[in-house]
């Protein structure tokens, strides 16, 4: 189905030109050495890029970011995030230097949690409409013509979509009463093909392995678990203790690792374990911050999160044998979230 896009005033303002500079200075460097993070003002959330190595950052676009949804295309070179327009929040699309601002969603209803498919062709994302759909559902649109199809229907809350490796499946959580659970449906026809629903609580924090075999969650009855489901034969195993809250766990590129969050020690702090459980360790040691949102690099070396203090929040960067602490943000009239790196 085509639709009509009407792209509002504020989609259409560009960068200054000196951001512009810095922006092509930016897309020079290395991909791997490019990180898209959330940067808020007190007021307004807006993405912005950083050059790691050069300690460079630009904003993408003047359009505010909501519901901290944002994900670079498998080639890196677009960002697509959810923004307000009026009563309704719409996705938009851009290429990775701040130019050629696209909105991809238009009408009354609001558009949450988008993922990009591995092919770059299609963006999926819930959407909840104030006309025939009662709870949020899953759709899938075609980035380049705008052509949009309904993916599930199942008259609940449908949310957190993350696609395969290969871009044949999409799990995502449905929202049931106090609880929910995992689905994993094709992502061509919906139909399910398997789900998690053995395990009691409030699922959280999806994460495909690299080779599309395995996926890790975050299980919340009490304190966080870190749970793994093998797609072949939907066994799951526990990873992390329940008398420990671990959580956003997310597989190194190669999948023989998983990097989360533990409070274990008193604090949230950063830490490492093998894909089976085995061989967890601690990276950071920062009694004083709060660390979240770890993020791989491309290539595997380094880490990067977020540091809260009373101050404010930042990102950093470590090597993945906890080496070479480094703050790449520092802006004091920001809190910086959410990293990126690009692909």
């Amino acid at each position: 189905m085509w639709k009509l896009v009407l792209v509002p005033t504020f989609a259409l303002i560009l960068l200054c030109s000196s951001a512009i500079t810095v922006a092509k200075f930016i897309g020079s460097s290395s991909p791997s050495l490019e990180i898209a993070y959330i940067a808020y003002n007190g007021f307004i959330s807006r993405l912005h890029i950083i050059d790691v190595e050069h300690r460079l950052s630009y904003r993408v676009s003047a359009a505010p970011v909501t519901n901290a949804d944002f994900a670079w295309s498998p080639d890196g070179n677009q960002l697509a995030f959810i923004s307000y327009i009026g009563d309704s929040t719409e996705v938009f699309v851009a290429a990775s230097d701040g130019s050629w601002l696209r909105q991809l969603t238009v009408g009354v209803q609001q558009e949450y949690y988008l993922a990009w498919s591995p092919d770059n062709q299609h963006i999926v994302f819930s959407r909840q409409q104030t006309d025939d759909i009662t709870f949020p559902e899953l759709f899938i649109m075609n980035v380049d013509n705008r052509d949009e199809r309904l993916l599930t229907h199942d008259q609940e809350v449908e949310a957190r979509p993350v696609w395969s490796p290969d871009g044949t499946q999409i799990a995502y959580i449905l929202y049931v009463d106090s609880l929910n659970v995992i689905r994993i449906v094709d992502a061509q026809s919906g139909t399910l093909l398997g789900g998690v629903n053995e395990v009691a609580g409030n699922f959280d924090h999806l994460s495909w392995s690299p080779d599309g075999t395995r996926l890790a969650f975050t299980v919340y009855n009490g304190p966080g678990v870190i749970y793994v489901m093998e797609i072949s034969t939907k066994q799951i195993f526990a990873l992390t203790v329940p008398t420990q809250s671990n959580y956003l766990p997310a597989w190194s590129p190669d999948g023989r690792q998983i990097v989360f969050i533990s409070e274990r020690d008193l604090n949230a702090e950063i830490y490492v374990m093998d894909a089976n459980g085995e061989n967890q360790r601690r990276l950071t040691y920062t009694p004083n911050a709060i660390e979240g949102f770890p993020s791989w690099s491309p290539d595997g070396t380094q880490i990067a999160f977020t540091a809260t203090d009373s101050s404010g929040g930042d990102i950093y960067v470590i090597n993945t044998d906890g080496g070479n602490l480094h703050r790449i943000t520092s802006d004091p009239a920001l809190n910086e979230w959410l990293p990126r790196w690009r692909p």
